[in-house]
């Protein structure tokens, strides 16, 4: 790495040294007490502390502007600068503040990708811990005091541009989850009620096979994955051996059908219901799965799979579930005693259409939020990447304005959404 040439390479250990003493909680019974599930990992947000009385270990005493370095797995980027006193556990590896280095530019450093890069592969196992001695020979650059004290505030101020932009693309998201909830409840809302065995035709599980495999065969096998409550990815598929597809193929999915996920460790992803459409090519369901095939006449699928997915209907589904040895699983039998609204038939196919027309923005909303803030998380990275290689040196330097501008991209994007 090239720096400016004002700036050097000085080892961690020539600027900071892990001197703070160790007390029993019990002497500082009113302190706060941070643990390493009270940082946030990688966004050096503290969650909150407890009162050291309720702390048996001994812990670390540090004091307002000390950096906070969780040792403990240090993948997880576990980084804090507290402005208050307190006690901390000796997971954390707490560095005075020096004249030597700036805390806030210190701490910044800590989180960049190329030192957890670093302390991340410095152990392995389960629960990977580091010492300050695999740690003081890192060099990091240093500019002048005055220099580092301009870049933090630099920092500073994309970080907040970046975290406003995130808050927005939350706030945007758990809008967007309870308006699709809103819209599923109107639409099963104030219809009279029946039994889901009252129109079904035909039930079943699908087609069991030991080892399906990923080479492509004749014949595709949805895994379990592939449905999702009114979701389905016919692309989410192994293969079934040559010499079983004859069999495999009586378990064809057909459009209209409704799939339901018969087991699955989580409870959530249990009795979930997605409609087949455009099945352009073979592909058959598992023995985790159960098919159901209505009376068209009575109920439309697309209908019936909305009026499954909330309210009444959703809450028996869960009530019927089992749960042995940690997998959760419903059976046929249970489903048909499920209750679901049963409007006149021209009412379905009219209130599907119109929240289909209006599920299929909101799903690609609730697709789009998650990118938007991983490319603010990917702008911090670039952020801290550019300060400590003298990018960010003046303030009117072109990658500030290009920052600011995906910042502010981020926030538009969030608020649109919102």
């Amino acid at each position: 790495m090239t720096l400016p040439p004002s700036w050097r390479f000085v080892p961690l250990g020539e600027l900071v040294a892990p001197t703070r003493p160790r007390h029993k909680p019990v002497d500082y019974p009113n302190l706060p007490f941070i643990g390493m599930e009270h940082i946030e990992p990688h966004s050096m947000r503290l969650l909150g502390t407890v009162q050291a009385q309720t702390m048996k270990s001994s812990a670390v005493h540090f004091q307002p502007g000390d950096v906070l370095y969780g040792r403990l797995r240090p993948y997880l980027n576990k980084v804090y600068r507290p402005d208050f006193e307190g006690l901390c556990s000796a997971e954390f590896i707490v560095l005075p503040s020096t004249d030597r280095v700036d805390a806030r530019y210190l701490q910044y450093f800590l989180n960049s990708a190329p030192f957890v890069g670093f302390a991340s592969h410095l152990n392995t196992g389960d629960r990977p811990r580091i010492d300050f001695e695999q740690l003081r020979t890192y060099p990091v650059p240093i500019p002048a005091p005055d220099e580092q004290r301009r870049i933090v505030s630099d920092i500073e101020q994309y970080m907040s541009g970046i975290e406003t932009g995130r808050q927005s693309v939350a706030v945007a998201l758990v809008r967007a989850k309870q308006l699709r909830h809103r819209l599923l409840m109107d639409a099963v809302r104030g219809h009279p009620w029946g039994l889901l065995g009252d129109v079904v035709t035909a039930m079943g599980n699908g087609f069991y096979v030991s080892r399906p495999g990923t080479e492509k065969t004749s014949v595709a096998i949805l895994r379990v994955s592939a449905v999702r409550s009114m979701h389905l990815n016919l692309d989410d598929v192994r293969f079934v051996p040559d010499s079983l597809s004859k069999q495999a193929l009586r378990y064809q999915l057909r459009d209209g059908d409704l799939l339901f996920t018969r087991l699955n460790g989580n409870p959530e992803f249990v009795g979930v219901c997605a409609v087949v459409r455009n099945s352009l090519r073979p592909v058959v369901f598992s023995d985790k799965f159960i098919r159901i095939q209505v009376d068209r006449s009575k109920i439309d699928p697309e209908f019936l799979e909305l009026a499954l997915a909330v309210g009444m209907s959703r809450q028996a589904i869960r009530a019927r579930c089992k749960t042995t040895a940690g997998q959760a699983s419903i059976a046929g039998s249970d489903l048909r005693s499920v209750p679901i609204p049963v409007p006149k038939l021209s009412k379905q196919q009219e209130i599907a259409d119109l929240a289909h027309h209006h599920m299929t923005s909101i799903d690609r909303l609730l697709e789009e939020l998650p990118r938007v803030d991983a490319w603010a998380q990917r702008l911090r990275t670039s952020v801290l990447s550019a300060a400590f290689t003298g990018r960010l040196a003046k303030p009117s330097a072109g990658p500030q304005t290009q920052f600011m501008s995906q910042i502010q991209l981020v926030s538009a994007a969030a608020g649109a959404h919102g």
